[in-house]
């Protein structure tokens, strides 16, 4: 989630100044995160509940445990939604007015103060 967070800085940036609110980034980035942990707990369960079929055909006296098929990935969805949650919260403090990522204030305000003069018509030379 910080890798996709930090590539779409830029993103987050400009909605921020277009006027959306902290909390409509926190979400959108939360809800990123909570879409891919329930793909993956989907595939997880559905991946668990063959291989004890498995299990069960091979090993005798195995049962499948329904404490564990709810605890675990109760447990490692809520592990990910607090991994999630320092990402979420450092895109939803992006200063929609800072520059780029590798280019400092100070450097994006002297390009700006030494940009060279606009070329005017009269200003430029005819030469055949």
């Amino acid at each position: 989630m910080a890798y996709s967070v930090s590539q779409r800085n830029q993103e987050i940036g400009l909605r921020m100044a277009l006027g959306a609110a902290q909390g409509d980034v926190l979400g959108m980035v939360l809800k990123q995160a909570m879409i891919l942990v329930g793909l993956g707990t989907a595939a997880g369960l559905a991946l668990a509940l063959a291989i004890s079929n498995v299990v069960a055909t091979i090993l005798y006296g195995t049962a499948r445990d329904p404490l564990t098929f709810v605890a675990v990935p109760a447990t490692l969805s809520f592990g990910a939604l607090l991994a999630s949650l320092i990402p979420a919260l450092r895109a939803s403090r992006v200063d929609p007015l800072s520059p780029p990522c590798g280019i400092s204030k100070a450097a994006s305000r002297t390009r700006l103060a030494r940009a060279p003069p606009a070329r005017t018509p009269a200003s430029v030379s005819l030469r055949r």
